[in-house]
């Protein structure tokens, strides 16, 4: 392609990273021809194509179209296609080329009658191979026709060395026809659908959607979404749909990384797999390459059962800490471990994690980047956890900075599932490492601290954990966090390493409860050499708590005025009411359209968003724990959420839900409204797709009105 960086221009900034990589074995962007060295030939391609590129089309998908070469073969595959007729087409050949009349500017909207084969294994074998050694492969075109379903079997759709000729000519698998219509699916029992390995990439995969076939087995999915392992190179997944299988891996294998995967607008649903010690993740990342992952949507991943089908469940709920068992069917949420999440996000040279929908992610933190990297304008629904950074690297020589910023955590609520920590952001920082907490928002935290230490039950909690010879810093700047917790809603801590392991700024944050506790800054066993707390370079706090005598202010509990009289944030304020520090944080009330009560901007939630967005939406205060699987198999007697979170002597044996108290009658029903909503929006989120994308349903939109409630503006990446 050219443009290196993905500015959406070939300039300067490209011809920088060309040179940098002169000479050398060319397995990444920079070798534009591939032909396995990055040289003058790339150098003449970079200037040929000087100037503006286009790279995504008006709905923020790839342009294809831009990707064809003048050899690629294209083939095409129906349900209603025949593969005798399409081994000989008019053209007298088993493939059509660019400037065959049948296929016009675009080969996913070919403007005359193509003849399709019927099955995937015989359009294959019109296509050159381009499996080899190499990256160098052919840029072939494989299409499946929109709304069709395709059976594998047992085969892999992509396997081992597939590859294109070079990023800017890769091979294409994508959907053809009437955009208004869906994905189409590909389905079977493959090992994976997607495995690649040394030799494999250059390729794009669009608009496809893969699935097991038949019913999932008693001891978990058999497949893999993607395995993409060893030095396999330049993929991207883009509106790709994995749903109830084993989660996908990008994976360095004998010192061999992936390098250069991007997953744009995919979807990543029900990945489960049972058995003690067998992890499952939506995705796990572990590289020394480059991983983008992009405006995705990432919901329920990370289950020991099926978190689709309640007739498996067999977790109860859990009063002590100790998960209980009943008979399968009768569990009110399905199980999972500590290990299992959304996004276990290990290690990569560089990682962007942004504007991706995380939501109801199995027992441990929904995202998990354990090296740092960068997660901006995302949206954390409904999760244990939702997002820990830097936590259990044991090799902290891995770690990179961390850049934490306009991220949106909503609801941890008492809804099932998922139960548990309820933590929104956590941060560990170490060896030299610079960690950033950037106004992000997190609201709507209830669940009260269920032990684990000053981390668990904190809205936002950061601290350094590192050798004493090493520095840290930690920024944390201009966050909003309003929560209904015991727990504090900022958490600032160290390890008991000596002084000047630990610098820490903290500044121009509002952080509230809304129920009686601690709030505020709860800086534990703190030996920073630098501590701005509310100085003049970075702001002043602003703190609220029914019960201001109650805030923890430095390592031991004390008052605001002997925080500040110690030298801590002397510019900072303690407000007795939400209304106060509502009005001096700049908080806004919210519409009359998206609350008619006119309440607070801070009370702005995923129920007034849908009905903001949706007045015909009414929200629905019975809607039992089965509310999110499909609607032919949820069980006639399902408890309804009201009725479990206020009344649990109705389910005997099944213990209180764990939590400090039992919900209010009228509590319970704004728990079930607001997990209807979320429902509504996940389901209309899933079903963005390329020729129906609707950006009311994307992480941007619901972050932007909350953001607005909070004073704040759009955020911009």
């Amino acid at each position: 392609m050219g443009d290196l960086n993905l500015d959406g221009w070939i300039d300067g900034a490209d011809l920088g990273v060309l040179l940098v990589s002169w000479g050398t074995a060319g397995q990444g962007v920079e070798d534009l021809d591939g032909d396995g060295i990055v040289g003058g030939a790339d150098l003449s391609r970079l200037l040929n194509r000087w100037g503006e590129l286009r790279l995504l089309d008006e709905e923020g998908f790839l342009d294809l179209p831009m990707f064809v070469a003048g050899d690629s073969r294209i083939v095409f595959v129906s349900a209603a296609g025949d593969d005798a007729a399409a081994a000989m087409n008019a053209q007298g050949r088993g493939y059509y080329l660019p400037a065959d009349p049948e296929i016009g500017l675009d080969p996913t909207n070919p403007i005359g009658a193509v003849v399709a084969y019927r099955t995937i294994a015989a359009a294959r074998i019109a296509l050159r191979d381009g499996s080899g050694t190499s990256l160098r492969g052919e840029p072939e075109w494989m299409l499946l026709r929109r709304g069709d379903v395709f059976d594998l079997g047992s085969t892999r759709f992509i396997d081992y060395r597939t590859a294109g000729r070079s990023p800017s000519e890769p091979r294409v698998y994508a959907a053809y026809g009437d955009p208004a219509v869906d994905r189409p699916i590909v389905q079977g029992t493959p090992p994976q659908f997607i495995r690649s390995w040394d030799g494999g990439g250059n390729y794009i995969v669009d608009s496809l959607e893969f699935r097991n076939a038949g019913s999932m087995p008693t001891t978990g999915p058999v497949s893999e979404s993607a395995q993409i392992w060893y030095a396999s190179a330049n993929i991207r997944l883009e509106g790709v749909r994995f749903r109830s299988s084993r989660g996908s891996s990008i994976q360095t294998v004998q010192g061999r990384s992936p390098q250069c995967v991007e997953v744009h607008r995919s979807i990543v649903e029900a990945n489960w797999r049972s058995g003690s010690g067998l992890h499952v993740q939506g995705i796990f990342v572990s590289t020394n390459g480059e991983v983008a992952i992009r405006q995705c949507v990432f919901d329920q991943n990370g289950f020991k059962e099926d978190p689709l089908n309640p007739a498996t469940w067999t977790s109860r709920l859990v009063s002590t800490g100790t998960e209980g068992q009943v008979p399968a069917g009768a569990g009110l949420q399905p199980t999972r471990t500590w290990f299992d999440r959304n996004c276990y996000l290990s290690a990569a040279a560089e990682l962007d994690f942004d504007g991706n929908i995380v939501s109801r992610g199995g027992g441990g933190s929904s995202i998990q980047m354990r090296v740092g990297g960068r997660a901006e304008g995302n949206l954390l629904l409904w999760n244990h956890q939702a997002l820990s950074v830097g936590h259990g690297q044991a090799d902290r020589t891995l770690l990179q900075d961390a850049m934490v910023r306009g991220n949106c955590v909503l609801h941890d609520d008492h809804l099932l599932p998922p139960g548990g920590f309820g933590v929104g952001i956590a941060m560990a920082v170490g060896n030299e490492q610079i960690g950033e907490l950037i106004d992000n928002v997190v609201a709507h935290l209830h669940r009260p601290s269920n032990g684990g230490g000053h981390l668990m039950g904190s809205g936002i909690a950061a601290y350094g954990a590192s050798p004493a010879e090493t520095s840290m810093h930690l920024r944390i700047r201009d966050n909003v966090v309003v929560t209904a917790k015991s727990g504090p809603a900022l958490t600032v801590a160290s390890s008991s390493a000596p002084d000047g392991v630990l610098s820490c700024e903290v500044g121009g944050n509002a952080l509230a409860l809304t129920t009686s506790g601690v709030a505020g800054a709860c800086a534990d066993a703190l030996r920073p050499s630098t501590f701005e707390f509310g100085t003049a370079t970075s702001g002043g706090n602003h703190y609220h708590s029914p019960s201001p005598s109650t805030h923890t202010w430095g390592a031991t509990s004390g008052t605001m005025a002997g925080w500040q009289g110690a030298g801590y944030d002397a510019l900072g304020a303690s407000h007795g009411s939400i209304e106060s520090i509502a009005t001096a944080a700049g908080w806004k009330d919210a519409s009359t359209l998206a609350d008619p009560q006119g309440r607070a901007g801070w009370q702005r939630d995923i129920e007034s968003y849908v009905r903001s967005i949706d007045p015909s939406f009414v929200p629905d205060e019975e809607i039992t724990v089965d509310a999110g699987v499909p609607l032919e198999r949820r069980r006639p007697n399902a408890a309804k959420v009201r009725e479990v979170l206020s009344e649990p002597s109705q389910y005997p044996g099944s213990g209180a839900f764990w939590t400090a108290r039992v919900l209010s009658a009228e509590e319970a029903r704004v728990c079930a409204r607001r997990h209807h909503a979320f429902l509504v929006f996940i389901e209309r989120a899933k079903q963005n797709r390329r020729g129906a994308w609707d950006e009311r349903y994307a992480a941007g939109a619901v972050n932007d009105y909350i953001r607005e409630g909070f004073g704040k503006s759009p955020f911009v990446p």
